[in-house]
């Protein structure tokens, strides 16, 4: 079971997906996958995503090695 979610922006998201060794993914193939309902817009003012979403994605798309 985990935890709160780790809210970051999409900026955020692919600078630590860059860190991590996935292929290139820019902010906006992050806000991409929030429009097509692949993970959840978290609204605090503006938008955020959880991090450990975007992983699975990244995973599930083939970005990011298990």
């Amino acid at each position: 079971m985990r935890g709160r979610p780790i809210l970051v922006t999409a900026e955020d998201a692919a600078w630590h997906l860059h860190k991590c060794g996935a292929r290139k993914i820019s902010p906006a193939t992050i806000r991409q996958w929030a429009r097509r309902g692949h993970i959840k817009i978290h609204r605090r003012g503006y938008a955020r995503y959880d991090l450990c979403e975007i992983e699975e994605t990244a995973r599930q798309r083939g970005y990011l090695d298990n």
